[in-house]
């Protein structure tokens, strides 16, 4: 099973307090977009949309392109 990693940043004016590092937690990718289907459902979303944005967020969270994937949902939506 993959598993995809995940980075939740805190909010932290002072950089250097490692008490303050991201919390960073595994999930397998398959859970992780229904997850966002989910969640996009409960919007009003339809589900084939809701889909489409999972694979588009999750997609970027495994290029390495942390700022555009899931930890923008609650931002969009």
């Amino acid at each position: 099973m993959k598993r995809f990693l995940i980075v939740i940043p805190h909010r932290c004016p002072n950089e250097r307090n490692f008490n303050n590092m991201p919390d960073t937690y595994y999930f397998p990718i398959g859970e992780l977009k229904a997850y966002v289907i989910r969640y996009l459902e409960r919007w009003a979303i339809t589900r084939e949309d809701a889909s489409i944005a999972a694979d588009v967020l999750v997609n970027a969270d495994m290029r390495g392109v942390d700022s555009h994937g899931v930890i923008r949902l609650k931002s969009y939506y």
